[in-house]
C-alpha cells in the first residue's frame, strides 16, 4: 500500500472515530499530503481543582480543561518516509511543557517509523499527559487571565453535555432534553423550563419572592436571579428585582425609610444617633419618633403631657361609646368669639425650655411660629409642622376624635372638618381604625415585624413576608430545623402547648 493510501485510510478512520468537527479535522492537498487539527481533551480525575498562582487559596473545580490543539500537515511520503510536521498549542500548558510533549511525540514517531501514528499521539495527549507531566490536583494556573479561560470553557462545556443529556421533570413527569430544562446548580436537581416558568410567575405576582426555590421536597435551593431572568418576561423580572430589593432592605438593622408623605425611600442609619436624612427629598428627622428631627429636644411622643390641651379633651369618651347619652350641640350656647380668636391665633411654643408665645400664619391658619425660637409647629397636634399630611396623635386622643366624628352632633362633625379637612380625617379614622382591628385581631412577626393572622391551626407560625417561623403564644422565633422542639422543651413556658388557645382569644368572633 502507498503512503498516500494509508494516509487517507488513518485520515478515514480518525473522522469516523472523532465525528465531532470541532473534534478532528482534515484536509488532502492536491499537490499531495494532508493537513489538519485534532482538538484533543486531555482526561482529568474528578473533582479536579484549579487556582492561579497568585491566589492558590481561591480554588476551583473543574470537569472540564480546555483541550490541546494538535496541528499537522502530512508530507507526501508520510508515513513511509518522514514523520508529520506538528505544533502543540494550549492555554493552561507552559512553553517548557508543551516543548516536552513535542519532544515525546518526537520519540514515539523514532519507536514507530514507518507507521502511521496520528492515532498514537492523539491517544497519548488524551490519556498520558497528565501523568507524563507530573500535574496534579490542585492545579496552580500561570495567572488570572489563564484561570479565567478555563473557568469560561468548563462552564461552556458543561452547557454543551448538558443541553444533549435527557432528564425526566418531576413535577410533570415529562422527558425533555436539557435545552429544555434549567438545572439548579447548588443541588443539582433539573426541571423543565416550561413547570418551571409556570412557577416562578406565579409566586412572582403574589409577591411571595422568598418561595422561588427548587420545587424538589424537602430542597431548599434559591433560584438565582439569572434563572428567574431566564424565564420571566421582562415586566416580571422587574417586579422581582424590586421587591428582592425590598427584602433585603427589610431585614438590614441600619436601614429605615423616610416617613415624608408620598417619599418612603431607604434611608441608611449611621452609627448611634438619632438623626436620619433622606437622600431622595432632603427631610431630616428623628429615628425614634419619626418627626423633624429636634437635635436635643426629647421626642415629642415624649411630650404630649405638656401639650395644652384642646375642646375634644372636654368630651366625656365613655359617655360617647354610648351614642342614646350624646347631648345635641345645636342646643348648647357658643363660646365667647372674643376668646375663640385669641385661642386659635395665639399658643404656647411646645419645645423644651421655651413655652413662650406663638403666632399663627394667616396664609396657613394651621402653622404657628414661636416668635423666640422660630421653631414652626401643627397648631392641633403640636408637632413639628407636616403640612397636608394629617396629626399624629396619642391612641388615646386618636379614639376621641374617632368617637367624636362617629357619634358626635352634626356641629361636632363640622367643627372636626373644619379643623383638620374632611377627607383627611375620614382618610384617618379609616387607617386608625384598621391599626385598631390589627391590634386586637394579629400579632406582629418578631423578625420584621409584619402582621400575621391566625385563622386555625396550631401555634407554630409562618410569617408570610420572611418566612419566619415563630410562636403564637409568646412570639419567640423558632428553629428552621426543629421549630416544634419549642414545644416539647420543658424549659420553656410553652410546653406541651402547641395547639393551646390563649385565653384572650377564647370564643373571640375576627369578623363582625
Amino acid at each position: 500500500m502507498g503512503s498516500s493510501d494509508e494516509q487517507l485510510d488513518e485520515l478515514l478512520a480518525l473522522r469516523s472515530i472523532y465525528d465531532d468537527g470541532e473534534v478532528f479535522t482534515a484536509a488532502v492537498r492536491e499537490s499531495g499530503g494532508a493537513e489538519g487539527t485534532a482538538s484533543v481533551h486531555v482526561q482529568i480525575s474528578r473533582p479536579f481543582e484549579v487556582a492561579a498562582i497568585q491566589s492558590e487559596d481561591a480554588r476551583h473545580s473543574v470537569d472540564y480543561m480546555p483541550p490541546i490543539v494538535l496541528t499537522f500537515s502530512l508530507p507526501h511520503d508520510y508515513p513511509s518516509v518522514n514523520p508529520p510536521s506538528f505544533t502543540l498549542t494550549c492555554s493552561w500548558l507552559t512553553e517548557a511543557q508543551l516543548s516536552r510533549l513535542r519532544e515525546e511525540l518526537l520519540q514515539m514517531w523514532t519507536n514507530n517509523s514507518g507507521s502511521v501514528i496520528l492515532f498514537s499521539w492523539i491517544g497519548f495527549l488524551q490519556n498520558d499527559t497528565l501523568t507524563f507531566l507530573d500535574i496534579g490536583s490542585p492545579l496552580s494556573l500561570p495567572g488570572c487571565q489563564t484561570l479565567r479561560i478555563v473557568l469560561e470553557y468548563d462552564q461552556n462545556k458543561r452547557s454543551d453535555v448538558f443541553d444533549r443529556e435527557l432528564f425526566n421533570c418531576q413535577v410533570c413527569l415529562g422527558d425533555m432534553p436539557g435545552s429544555a430544562c434549567i438545572q439548579f446548580m447548588e443541588c443539582g436537581h433539573v426541571f423543565c423550563r416550561t413547570c418551571l416558568r409556570n412557577f416562578f410567575e406565579l409566586y412572582i405576582a403574589d409577591g411571595a419572592i422568598d418561595l422561588l426555590k427548587c420545587p424538589e421536597d424537602k430542597c431548599n435551593t434559591k433560584a438565582h436571579p439569572n434563572q428567574v431572568k431566564e424565564l420571566v418576561s421582562d415586566a416580571l423580572f422587574e417586579r422581582y428585582d424590586r421587591l428582592m430589593f425590598q427584602l433585603s432592605l427589610d431585614t438590614m438593622n441600619d436601614i429605615v425609610y423616610c416617613p415624608r408623605k408620598g417619599c418612603g425611600s431607604p434611608v441608611v442609619v449611621e452609627g448611634d444617633g438619632t438623626m436620619g436624612s433622606c437622600a431622595e427629598c432632603r427631610h431630616t428627622f428623628c429615628l425614634r419618633c419619626q418627626m423633624a428631627y429636634h437635635g436635643l429636644a426629647r421626642c415629642r411622643s415624649d411630650l404630649d403631657d405638656i401639650f395644652a390641651e384642646d375642646d375634644i379633651a372636654e368630651y366625656d369618651i365613655e359617655a360617647m361609646d354610648d351614642p342614646s347619652t350624646l347631648s345635641n350641640a345645636d342646643d348648647e350656647s357658643e363660646e365667647n368669639s372674643e376668646w375663640d380668636a385669641v385661642r386659635y391665633t395665639v399658643h404656647r411654643c411646645p419645645r423644651v425650655k421655651c413655652g413662650n408665645v406663638a403666632t399663627v400664619e394667616k396664609k396657613t391658619p394651621t402653622r404657628a411660629c414661636c416668635s423666640t425660637c422660630l421653631y414652626q409647629f401643627c397648631v392641633h397636634c403640636k408637632r413639628a409642622f407636616h403640612g397636608v399630611a394629617f396629626c399624629q396623635f396619642k391612641s388615646g386622643r386618636a379614639n376621641t376624635i374617632r368617637t367624636i366624628y362617629k357619634y358626635g352632633s352634626d356641629l361636632d362633625k363640622l367643627e372636626l372638618e373644619k379643623k383638620y379637612g374632611k377627607k383627611l380625617l375620614q382618610k384617618f379614622i379609616e387607617e386608625h381604625s384598621s391599626k385598631e382591628w390589627l391590634k386586637l385581631n394579629s400579632k406582629t412577626c418578631p423578625k420584621c415585624r409584619t402582621h400575621v393572622q391566625k385563622m386555625d391551626g396550631c401555634n407554630k407560625m409562618t410569617c408570610s413576608k420572611c418566612r419566619c417561623y415563630f410562636c403564637w403564644l409568646c412570639l419567640e422565633e423558632l428553629s428552621k430545623d426543629r421549630p416544634y422542639k419549642h414545644y416539647t422543651d420543658k424549659n420553656t413556658p410553652c410546653y406541651n402547648a402547641v395547639n393551646r388557645v390563649p385565653e384572650e382569644e377564647d370564643d373571640v368572633e375576627l369578623w363582625d
